[in-house]
């Protein structure tokens, strides 16, 4: 991840400039949490499909102002993650059948979604991929589901 003072070695501002672009012209893979980043190591001759975006694990929400009027229900993690995969997969195929008769849609709110998970989008389920404010789906879903089959960490 870029750091702000890389930022600025990027757009110019700084000596270290070649330096920077130069060790990521020879990563394998960057891990960019900003979409803007991405865009600048591309135009600076980065190939743009070894930058990965990355979702924060931590987002501040103390100031967020639920409104419930949505009727999307949310799923929120890293889309390449195996445990996330499994878990949105699980969620399609046993939660949402049962939600027929209920105006509901499973919104999966994360990066780099996999196209087999991608084959179940439609009018009741949608992949966001990467989404530089997550708090507006926040502030409007009507729930919040983490149905984590594994993994670890908090759950």
């Amino acid at each position: 991840m870029l750091a702000p003072k890389d930022i600025e070695i990027l757009q110019g501002k700084n000596s270290r400039y070649a330096v920077v672009i130069g060790v990521a012209k020879r990563a394998r893979q960057i891990a960019e949490e900003a979409e803007a980043n991405k865009e600048i190591l591309v135009e600076n001759g980065i190939d743009g499909d070894k930058v990965v975006g990355l979702v924060p694990y931590c987002h501040n929400m103390k100031d967020l102002i639920r409104v419930n009027t949505g009727k999307d229900i949310l799923f929120f993690g890293a889309m390449n993650r195996m445990e996330n995969i499994i878990s949105v997969e699980w969620f399609i195929k046993n939660v949402m059948p049962l939600l027929e008769d209920i105006d509901c849609r499973f919104v999966v709110l994360g990066n780099n979604p996999q196209n087999e998970l991608k084959e179940h989008e439609n009018e009741r389920v949608h992949f966001t991929g990467f989404v530089e404010n997550v708090s507006i789906y926040f502030e409007q879903s009507r729930c919040f589901v983490a149905p984590l089959l594994l993994g670890a960490g908090i759950k």
